[in-house]
């Protein structure tokens, strides 16, 4: 995939993700010109990372407590 038909958008507010390949995600890189624009990148990366994180890491607690809520309900509905 040539450069110039790498979206003008930010790298992951492209329509379809699966459309974006490794390769492509690799050659838009090396056709960054000035560190201003990898430096974008790196931060709209970084961003991600923290928002995935904070997601899973929420996602996480959500699923202990519904399990220690299940345990709890368990051993005290066992001797109804």
């Amino acid at each position: 995939m040539p450069a110039s038909a790498w979206p003008k958008k930010a790298l992951f507010a492209a329509g379809d993700p699966n459309r974006i390949a490794a390769g492509a995600y690799a050659d838009h890189i090396k056709s960054l010109t000035s560190e201003v624009e990898l430096a974008v990148e790196t931060l709209n990366l970084a961003r991600l990372r923290e928002t995935k994180s904070r997601r899973f890491k929420h996602a996480l607690r959500l699923a202990f407590a519904f399990y220690a809520w299940s345990v709890a309900a368990f051993l005290m509905l066992r001797n109804c």
